[in-house]
């Protein structure tokens, strides 16, 4: 706001110029002294009249205020015509026009209608008045931007105190310099005797409208101050501030304009656009629901908190910066996006930062962090300090159904009520990997009771409107608590491996599952009718899985190097295992062996057992050692941990 620097001009000092006289009027003069010190002269009312009116009523064809300061120098003048003075009353009035200007040049005002009271030196202008104010250069030392550039104030009353020294202005006031335009009912100015302004106060129906923008700010009360080098505007009274789809509120908004800092003060909240460069930094991070379009600029973004101080641009373009302190909550209500957080901070060209237990949440998901920081350079956003993710199984039902095929048997009954917890050091999102860093940990819930879990030294999520992939590195461990069996009894899985890469298809149905590195896979059952568990193992260096659509079954499945199967007391030995679902087959190949507790089977090239009729085939020369041979001609009892 402006108004109050281009007053600034404003002192003890007011000039006022009169029409000339005739040559035949005779001068009139009537000297004001200091009430406080009768030696003191303050002002000297003067004039030319064309005869002496014995009454005491004394016309005046022209009529002179001068006001003086301290040291005997003018600092205030007003020159009217068709002037009556009341010499019992000490009142001079005119239905004429009143011109007052300063000394300096930088005050021209006028209008129509005066009143000037010498006991309490009250001067009153009544009708249509108008101001211009040339702004100073500088403001207390301070140089000013619109330094030299006219203000100009127009309303229906002008009123002025020499003893308590304020300016007053009453009925449709208008303010307008280059920057803004402003309205209210009421105006009142305390000049300071430096020559500036130390406050000035707008009341009634206050409207502020910047010229630039077109933005309008509106209030009950306006009060400019200057404060040695600090200039501000406080707006009080439901203050409001709107401009297109942008709004704010708070109970105060304060304005330093040295500075170009806006403070919403007491329930702020401020709507902005999301802009075409997308959610700032966190509201990034991708919901459930439908990505916003590129260049999207309808999606509008709420920050609310107790105190939101913005840092303005000196010329028309985006805010410097944003700092939002306690109760902070950022809401993207078309995405159902809300983060909450002590403090958060926004600068220009680097980016967003909430601190102070910082939770973002969507449609059911959760983020928490220590501190969640987004470098809008490098569209990078990071959550450190201790990172906790929760998500709702029914938007990974793909992902998960996948996931528990991946080791065989038993299945996973999917509920609304079961979450994904994810936990660890770090997390980074890098559009469109989500990276955890340092002891992460996933857990598969429903309601409270841990169903499953992963855990590794780092996961990557690949995610685009669903998870594509998920990669998890560094002593991975991922566990199938004990679960229902269709037919009774319960299952329970772990896989442990160096790494690990599975992959979805858009609507989130596993494609393909990958092990490596010391690939231990184990299955447990407990079988009803059975009193000791059934135990299936797979060891090896590498595990590849692909698998069918959404029937989640496996297409192909190698395990590679080193592989072990084995069941309870049977064990398989290969250096390369391959399971084909298009007709059930499993094929051994690397000096394949076989090892039961009837004997066992070594030296073959291959072994393959078709595991729909029970036969298994052996190729090429092999030795088989029983201590008592089977029953039937084929190995029904081979172990069937692998698909």
């Amino acid at each position: 706001m402006v108004l109050g620097a281009a007053l600034a001009c404003w002192g003890v000092t007011v000039w006022c110029q009169v029409q000339t006289g005739t040559e035949k009027a005779a001068p009139f003069t009537v000297p004001v002294y200091d009430r406080d010190d009768p030696n003191r002269m303050v002002a000297l009312l003067s004039g030319s009249m064309a005869e002496f009116d014995l009454s005491g009523r004394q016309p005046l064809e022209t009529v002179r205020v001068e006001y003086y300061d301290g040291k005997g120098g003018t600092n205030l003048v007003f020159v009217g015509t068709n002037c009556v003075y009341d010499a019992r009353r000490r009142i001079a009035e005119s239905p004429g026009t009143l011109r007052v200007m300063s000394g300096d040049g930088r005050l021209d005002l006028e209008g129509q209608g005066f009143t000037w009271w010498q006991t309490n030196n009250d001067l009153v202008i009544s009708n249509r008045v108008e101001t211009r104010v040339r702004r100073p250069e500088s403001v207390g030392g301070v140089a000013d931007p619109l330094g030299g550039q006219d203000l100009r104030v127009t309303s229906d009353r002008f009123r002025f105190n020499y003893r308590s020294n304020l300016i007053v202005y009453s009925g449709q006031v208008r303010v307008e310099d280059p920057r803004v335009r402003m309205s209210s009912g009421r105006l009142t100015i305390v000049p300071s005797t430096a020559g500036g302004i130390d406050r000035m106060v707008a009341e009634e129906d206050v409207k502020i409208v910047d010229r630039s923008t077109g933005g309008e700010t509106t209030a009950r009360t306006a009060v400019y101050q200057v404060d040695g080098q600090r200039e501000t505007v406080e707006l009080s009274g439901n203050p409001r501030y709107r401009e297109g789809v942008r709004e704010g509120t708070a109970d105060r908004f304060i304005l330093d304009r040295r500075r170009d800092v806006l403070e919403a003060v007491g329930n702020a909240r401020i709507v902005f656009p999301l802009g075409a460069q997308g959610a700032p930094g966190l509201l990034a991070i991708p919901g459930p629901g439908p990505r916003p379009s590129e260049g999207a600029t309808n999606r509008l973004i709420e920050l609310s908190a107790e105190l939101i101080t913005i840092l303005l641009p000196a010329t028309n373009g985006p805010v410097r910066g944003v700092v939002a302190e306690t109760n902070v909550v950022l809401l993207d209500p078309e995405q159902g996006g809300r983060a909450t957080a002590r403090r958060a901070s926004y600068q220009e060209g680097i980016g967003l930062e909430l601190t102070g237990d910082p939770v973002w949440s969507s449609g059911g998901q959760s983020l928490e962090g220590g501190a969640m920081r987004y470098d809008l350079a490098g569209q990078v956003f990071r959550v450190t300090d201790g990172v906790l993710v929760r998500l709702p199984v029914t938007a990974l039902t793909g992902p998960v159904r996948g996931l528990e095929s991946a080791v065989p048997g038993g299945g996973l009954r999917l509920a609304t009520n079961q979450v994904v917890e994810i936990r660890s050091l770090e997390l980074e999102y890098r559009e469109p990997w989500l990276q955890f860093e340092g002891g992460t940990r996933a857990d598969y819930l429903d309601a409270r009771t841990k169903l499953g879990e992963l855990q590794c030294a780092a996961l990557g999520v690949l995610y685009s409107n669903s998870v594509r992939e998920v990669r998890a590195a560094g002593g991975v461990r991922l566990e199938q608590l004990p679960a229902i069996r269709k037919g009774g009894g319960t299952t329970a899985k772990l896989v442990q491996c160096d790494a690990m890469t599975a992959g979805f298809d858009a609507e989130g149905e596993l494609e393909r599952f990958k092990a490596e590195g010391g690939v231990d896979a184990r299955q447990t059952d407990i079988r009803e009718g059975r009193r000791d568990p059934v135990l299936k193992r797979l060891q090896c260096d590498a595990l590849d899985a692909r698998f069918w659509g959404r029937s989640n079954l496996v297409e192909l499945a190698t395990a590679e190097r080193n592989v072990v199967v084995s069941q309870d007391d049977r064990v398989v030995q290969a250096e390369r295992a391959v399971f084909t679902g298009t007709n059930d087959l499993l094929s051994l190949f690397g000096r394949p062996t076989v090892i039961l507790p009837e004997g066992r089977i070594t030296e073959a090239e291959t072994i393959t057992w078709n595991r729909a009729t029970g036969l298994y085939r052996i190729a090429g020369r092999f030795k088989s050692q029983w201590k008592a041979l089977p029953g039937a001609t084929n190995l029904i009892n081979l172990p069937s941990i692998i698909p």
